[in-house]
């Protein structure tokens, strides 16, 4: 009688912590990209989730279908996006810290001025990639030329066909790294844009947000969020 006791004790404690050992990974949805705010966010977040006992899978899919999927509940939410998604999918729940700033930079070669908001990009010839919507709406009105491609955008600002290139900060000085070294083409400061991107979880995690809401809060108070941006930025920087 006394082994049976014994026994049925150990299968319920063993019971009890299962659940806790054998946690599924949350998985987030983001458009596919070789964005850089995809490695930084991911480093943000999974820190984050660690802190409350969690891991992250981060699954690729086109734009307009990771969030579908996100808002469905296909997936336990969005990796990051910009405010105000949530008014479009009703399901996600913005978490309300910032991970990250996506930044929109002036990349130039032979042009110098100072940026002062879009106004000041009115005398030059200006270059963007099609699709990229911090550059679309802005310059409509403007000597603008359209490229499918980032080394499209790139190789013609090398050539002096533009006089500016518009396109996401830390993405452009990769790309220039990787591609354009020793061109002379550079990054005008500061920046035209910067947007914080935000964390989404999908409603049926909403006992969650309060716990991943305050660990984002302290970690922005240490300074930890910033700390691996930095960190993850260098890494990047120095492939």
């Amino acid at each position: 009688m006394k082994q049976t006791l014994f026994f049925l004790s150990i299968v319920s404690v063993f019971l009890t912590v299962r659940p806790l050992v054998a946690s599924e990974p949350l998985i987030f949805s983001t458009f596919q990209s070789a964005s850089v705010a995809d490695d930084l966010s991911e480093a943000v977040l999974r820190e984050a989730y660690k802190r409350i006992g969690l891991q992250i899978v981060v699954k690729k899919f086109p734009a307009k279908r990771a969030l579908l999927m996100a808002n469905n509940g296909r997936t336990d939410g969005e990796l990051f996006r910009i405010i105000g998604t949530e008014k479009h999918c009703p399901n996600l729940i913005r978490i309300p810290v910032p991970i990250i700033f996506f930044k929109g930079s002036v990349f130039t070669k032979n042009t110098d001025f100072p940026v002062k908001g879009w106004d000041s990009l009115k005398p030059y010839k200006i270059g963007i990639v099609r699709g990229i919507q911090f550059s679309d709406a802005p310059t409509k009105q403007m000597k603008r030329y359209d490229f499918n491609l980032i080394e499209e955008l790139f190789k013609s600002l090398d050539k002096g066909l533009i006089d500016i290139a518009l396109y996401a900060h830390l993405d452009g000085l990769v790309f220039i790294k990787n591609h354009f070294k020793g061109s002379g083409m550079r990054v005008l400061e500061p920046p035209l844009v910067e947007l914080p991107l935000y964390n989404y979880l999908h409603k049926k995690h909403k006992k969650l947000v309060p716990k991943i809401t305050s660990v984002l809060q302290k970690m922005e108070q240490e300074g930890m969020i910033q700390k691996i941006v930095q960190e993850t930025e260098a890494k990047i920087l120095q492939k």
